[in-house]
């Protein structure tokens, strides 16, 4: 190879380069822009752009979807008694657990601080409840893997469009009401409006 192509080259594998490093940093803002940094899990703001869309959806097309709200009990007293560092784990595991207790096509999300969304899809007022509750107990059942005196236990709220509200903000605020009303009643239930 002369000594003309090598300088080609070299220029076109530069450019290369600078094309691959820009896609991985593109792709890198972009996952953090819709991701939570401690679970993993998406973040609100990409919950509720989805939320919107899967609403808009399943009134064009039919179908069902339930969203539920769930929220860690007492999860004030989990950082008091053990630490920060034992909370963030357990929003961890949480967030983890309920991402493998759920169908690939459900969407799990980061919502608030100790605070979780869920889409289920094609999941009427009964399986929602029933999905609910397998969650509810689930981690109720369970201890933090890393320490198992940390027990939690979790309220949900559920709203399904159609049979409960019609848009995205009735299902957003149905779902909340019942969360608010699982806590008001003592905690560690599921709850519809």
């Amino acid at each position: 190879i002369d000594r003309e192509t090598i300088t080609v080259l070299s220029v076109i594998a530069h450019a290369v380069g600078i094309a691959i490093n820009n896609t991985k940093a593109s792709s890198s803002v972009l996952w953090e822009a819709i991701h939570d940094d401690l679970t993993g899990l998406h973040n609100r703001r990409y919950f509720n752009d989805r939320l919107i869309d899967e609403v808009d959806r399943a009134k064009r097309y039919g179908g069902s979807i339930s969203l539920l709200l769930a929220d860690i009990d007492y999860f004030k007293k989990v950082n008091d008694t053990y630490g920060h560092s034992v909370g963030d784990a357990v929003l961890v595991w949480l967030g983890s657990m309920l991402r493998n207790k759920l169908r690939k096509t459900d969407l799990v999300a980061r919502y608030g601080g100790e605070e979780f969304a869920i889409i289920l899809h094609n999941a009427d007022q009964a399986k929602s409840f029933e999905i609910a509750e397998n969650l509810r107990r689930a981690v109720q059942e369970s201890v933090l893997p890393d320490d198992e005196s940390v027990a939690i236990t979790i309220s949900i709220g559920i709203s399904t469009l159609g049979e409960d509200a019609g848009s995205f903000q009735g299902v957003m605020n149905r779902a909340d009401k019942a969360l608010y009303m699982a806590k008001s009643m003592g905690r560690n239930r599921v709850c519809r409006i």
